[in-house]
């Protein structure tokens, strides 16, 4: 394909860059001007286009795989011809082909290989079950895109079993390296043939190479026909048995000895025992494609796992022990112990109800204490020189705090309470008329009225500089 198609436009599409080269044609990346977005370009190589019942048949075959949707397949936009050229227009895929990631690897671990396999036959069942044969499965067909992606790529060889004219027998269709025996003779193809070649890119994905090779392209196909299937374990020691025996079985000779399905096979690729690797690849898998779904399934037991025994009985687990408590100091003889916690229930003996919580602090209602206060003073007053009780003031300090302690007072308020009480009584028992200002003879000093106010006041200003 000459050079100068680069900046050519054929079927909308303006030719950017040459991707790729393969037995049917050369693959460019292009523009697609209509729908604004990058796409491949695959143009036929001239020999394949002069032959018109190659071209029908490639045209139809392009047409049907157009109808394939699946997020396994690589979308076929439109086929055409212009200027003497046959093209198809197909999904762009940002990243790389699975030859170049084994050629970049060397070979693959069992575990990617597996995901990646899994997935290409998805896209590959839904093509079967629209009846339709690839018959060119091959590593450069299977796209990895850098978002995690694989899709299989490449259906414009690809035969609608059923519809149009098949191949003539004797023509072989399809790359060297991993055509079936069937392709080589030129024989009917079918789903088994495509399984056939998924077999060859298992092999080559976990060993690195193609598991027959040859200088020349009649030996290939020689040794596809007559060879059996190598042991993949040869070149990898790390494959398992298993999973050598799906190779085995997926590149048979026979197509009647082979999977004879999609779902056959991926039932076998989900059995225990298939990979051995251990867990820590999985964070690999993650990053490399995304791809997480049947991991678990894929997952067997290392290499040499002893028999799993049988589980020993439980051990008595101890109780992680409280935490103890901060160690108080008690208070002097004969004043009572009182923690100010309710007792927990190992701490009571059997039948005794639990003490009721002890009050918190609460707020200190301002107003009101000082208006009680008020009156509890001039009760005090007037009422003990008027009846010659001494110890008025002594009574309604009491009730006062009293009545405290049943509003959820701290203590300190309560000794608050008493302490201006206490000064309304110094005042009251000194027995001076407030209206005259006379004392009778037997009166205290005349410091302790003065001395009584001053107390009572002090409380009342203690009271009101307390935060609420």
């Amino acid at each position: 394909m000459p050079e100068t198609i680069i900046g050519k436009t054929l079927g909308g599409c303006r030719i950017l860059a040459q991707l790729g080269e393969g037995g049917m044609g050369v693959a460019y990346k292009a523009h697609h001007l209509r729908l604004d977005r990058a796409v491949v370009l695959k143009v036929l190589h001239p020999q394949l286009a002069a032959n018109k019942e190659f071209i029908e048949g490639f045209q139809r075959e392009a047409r049907a795989a157009a109808r394939l949707e699946h997020p396994r397949i690589v979308q076929v936009y439109d086929v055409g011809w212009q200027d003497g050229y046959h093209f198809i227009i197909m999904q762009f895929i940002d990243g790389e082909t699975l030859e170049e990631k084994i050629a970049r690897e060397k070979r693959l671990i069992t575990l990617k290989a597996v995901i990646i396999l899994k997935a290409a036959l998805e896209g590959l069942g839904e093509a079967h079950r629209h009846g339709m044969v690839h018959r060119d499965v091959k590593p450069s067909n299977i796209l990895l895109a850098k978002d995690g992606g694989i899709r299989l790529s490449d259906f414009g060889i690809a035969l609608q079993v059923g519809k149009g004219k098949p191949q003539e027998k004797g023509q072989v269709v399809g790359t060297p390296q991993y055509m079936s025996p069937e392709q080589c003779y030129g024989e009917p193809v079918d789903a088994r043939t495509d399984i056939y070649a998924m077999g060859v890119t298992f092999y080559y994905m976990l060993a690195g190479e193609p598991p027959f090779e040859a200088d020349n392209v009649a030996d290939v196909l020689s040794m596809h026909i007559n060879n059996p299937a190598p042991d993949v374990r040869k070149a990898n020691p790390d494959v398992s048995s298993l999973c050598s025996t799906i190779i085995q079985k997926m590149m048979a000779k026979r197509p009647d000895e082979r999977y004879q399905s999609v779902p056959e096979l991926m039932s076998e690729l989900n059995a225990p025992g298939v990979v051995l690797e251990e867990a820590r690849i999985e964070g690999e898998i993650q990053m490399d494609f995304g791809i997480t779904a049947g991991l678990p399934a894929l997952r067997a037991a290392p290499k040499s796992a002893p028999p799993p025994q049988p589980a020993p009985p439980p051990k008595a687990v101890p109780l992680p022990q409280p935490v103890p408590p901060p160690q108080v100091v008690p208070p002097p003889q004969g004043v009572p112990l009182h923690s100010g916690r309710t007792p927990m229930p190992f701490e009571m003996m059997d039948g005794e109800d639990p003490p009721a919580a002890v009050p918190q602090d609460g707020p200190v209602q301002k107003v009101s204490t000082t208006i009680l206060l008020l009156a509890a003073a001039i009760a005090a007053y007037l009422v003990g020189p008027a009846q010659n009780l001494v110890y008025a003031g002594v009574a309604a300090a009491a009730a006062v705090c009293g009545w405290a302690t049943c509003r959820r007072m701290n203590a300190n308020t309560v000794l608050l309470f008493g302490f201006c009480i206490g000064g309304a009584y110094v005042a009251g028992a000194s027995e001076v008329n407030w209206f005259s200002w006379t004392r009778p003879p037997y009166a205290w000093t005349d410091a302790s009225f003065p001395l009584g106010v001053i107390c009572w006041l002090s409380g009342v200003v203690s009271l009101w500089s307390r935060r609420s």
